[in-house]
């Protein structure tokens, strides 16, 4: 819907009209089928990893609303302190992120396909880069 997109928009051109009080977070939603956005929210409540979150309004943008805290970082940009969350909307897998984790350590895949390829995508190259070695 289009009132999704203006806001969105505005969040991104203008994320101090959204300020409230507490700590700013850029959330980057990364839904397991579709590209993924962010969006800037003040909580007054830490978020730390592997923290599940509920948006609703993001399932309009992403076809999803239940994410969990992959990656927490700290930026500093113009005199701002702002935390990014990355988010994924597909469960908590730890062996899947050993999986990624070795691919990317042994030249397997690229950082764009990691961070540009969707969830299903991913998991198709992995299965295709690790079908080539034996199983024991």
């Amino acid at each position: 819907p289009r009132i999704y997109e203006d806001l969105f928009k505005l969040n991104h051109e203008e994320p101090e009209l959204f300020e409230t009080q507490g700590q700013l977070y850029e959330f980057h939603f990364l839904p397991s089928y579709h590209t993924g956005t962010y969006f800037n929210v003040w909580l007054q409540r830490d978020i730390i990893l592997h923290d599940g979150l509920e948006f609703d309004f993001i399932y309009a943008k992403t076809g999803e609303s239940r994410f969990w805290v992959y990656e927490r970082t700290h930026s500093f940009m113009k005199g701002n302190h702002s935390i990014i969350a990355s988010l994924r909307s597909r469960p908590h897998d730890p062996y899947r992120e050993f999986i990624i984790a070795q691919a990317d350590f042994h030249n397997l895949i690229s950082l764009s396909d990691i961070f540009s390829l969707a969830d299903f995508q991913l998991d198709n190259k992995l299965r295709e880069i690790f079908g080539k070695f034996p199983h024991h």
